[in-house]
């Protein structure tokens, strides 16, 4: 069966263009069929700053997932909607927590990971839902939480800072938690930052795989 192909798939785009100022800017991007113009992106966006910045440039492939289709006219829902309609009237909206610099030699379009990892580090609070985090357990046991929910308490996996983190989810979800074990954690909403621990809560979406 083939893969959905929807707006908030994990893909690779290439910047076209970028205009504005200070105040705000629009990007053009492509998939290498279509292009489509994101949502203004004004401060405090945490992509606003890289862009004023000049962190982001026309030419550049970046990384995306969890974007957001607006003013669709036939009211086709963000995960419905084929990736890049071609209609001038519609914009992407970009959420930084899903967006990433993609190497120059990744394909544009759709990717064949429907995941895409964040470290903890690179995570903003005001950045949206994170597509993926990899932990390691350091809890001997998951802490019982109010309505049915357990919290995992971990370090970043893939990250050489090892930042601290603690993952507040439906008790169902921690069931296979143990000391040592690696969690994959999809679809988190980053909560708040208590000293240097950042914390987040799940979400609808939100699945986790426990390994090694």
């Amino acid at each position: 069966m083939a893969k959905k192909c929807t707006i908030a798939s994990h893909s690779v785009l290439m910047v076209v263009s970028i205009a504005g100022t200070e105040a705000g800017y629009t990007m053009e991007l492509s998939d290498g069929q279509y292009t489509i113009l994101t949502t203004p992106i004004l401060p405090p966006d945490p992509i606003h700053s890289l862009l004023l910045a000049g962190r982001m440039r026309a030419g550049q492939k970046l990384h995306t997932i969890g974007a957001e289709l607006i003013n669709c006219s036939d009211k086709i829902q963000s995960d419905e909607s084929t990736l890049y309609p071609a209609k001038s009237h519609s914009r992407v909206r970009l959420h930084f927590n899903g967006v990433r610099r993609a190497a120059e030699p990744c394909h544009l379009g759709l990717q064949r990971k429907d995941y895409m990892y964040r470290t903890v580090t690179e995570i903003s609070l005001e950045g949206g839902r994170v597509g993926m985090v990899d932990i390691k357990v350091t809890s001997e046991k998951t802490e019982e939480m109010p309505e049915g929910k357990a919290k995992i308490s971990g370090t970043d996996a893939i990250d050489a800072v090892e930042s601290p983190v603690e993952v507040i989810l439906e008790k169902k979800w921690v069931e296979g938690a143990e000391k040592g074990k690696r969690a994959r954690i999809s679809w988190l909403q980053p909560k708040a930052k208590v000293g240097n621990v950042l914390q987040f809560v799940g979400t609808e979406e939100t699945k986790v795989y426990f390994g090694v």
